[in-house]
């Protein structure tokens, strides 16, 4: 496959640098965004990857990081580390940081690749949602409304942009060994959860890499508008 050149926020968490990792291999030329500086220099020079380091709530760093070049594959990862908390309870600064980084930049960034890919009359849009936006989740109504609104987008953006070949799409996690679940929950907790999916264990970050790989590659030409539920079939329980 002739080398493309992939976009990819949120590249220092756990299912970041997974992602970067899949698309490294599958011959992507990588520019990967987040706010650790160390880890995203350090990551960038194991991969080759451009590294720009910044916060997606500015709307100067998000312009930066779609130059004349243009983008091939935008995968959208990036999401604000939010308290969990009833909805009376949460904090502003946490709801309105949600939208932000979790929608409005994702938002923001596909008007900003989408005019090359429609020029090359290819491009793929991946964006990292969560199975709360189907089905809850406990102290977090605004994440699962942001969430609910990327699926959204994403299905606008397919209905808009497919006849330049551009396909749209949201893979939804279940609960994935990340450090948000080592934060939120015991080793109890992660049993619990462990039990009420189908393969009787929790994801890892691979687990989600694997999809958006394929989302963003040529296989995968055919597939738009759709949200791939990555749980191991945890979805099937309702009981999370």
């Amino acid at each position: 496959m002739t080398p493309r050149r992939a976009l990819l926020t949120g590249a220092t968490s756990a299912i970041g640098v997974a992602v970067a990792e899949a698309l490294a291999a599958s011959n992507h030329t990588l520019v990967l965004a987040g706010r650790r500086e160390h880890e995203l220099h350090a990551l960038c020079a194991r991969l080759g990857a451009e590294a720009r380091v910044g916060d997606l709530t500015d709307a100067s760093f998000r312009a930066s990081l779609v130059d004349e070049t243009g983008i091939d594959v935008f995968v959208h990862n990036a999401g604000h580390a939010f308290t969990y908390a009833r909805h009376h309870a949460m904090s502003a600064e946490d709801e309105a940081a949600i939208w932000a980084v979790d929608f409005t930049a994702a938002s923001d960034l596909a008007k900003r690749v989408v005019p090359a890919m429609m020029k090359r009359r290819r491009g793929r849009l991946v964006f990292v949602g969560s199975l709360a936006a189907t089905f809850g989740g406990g102290g977090s109504v605004a994440y699962c409304a942001a969430k609910a609104a990327l699926e959204g987008l994403s299905r606008g953006l397919a209905t808009d942009y497919g006849r330049f070949g551009i396909t749209s799409n949201v893979v939804a996690p279940g609960v994935i060994e990340t450090e948000r679940i080592a934060k939120r929950l015991d080793d109890e907790g992660r049993r619990r959860l462990a039990s009420l999916t189908s393969l009787r264990r929790l994801g890892t970050p691979a687990d989600i890499a694997g999809p958006v790989r394929f989302l963003a590659s040529d296989e995968a030409a055919y597939v738009t508008g759709t949200t791939l539920i990555v749980s191991g079939g945890l979805h099937l329980n309702q009981a999370w």
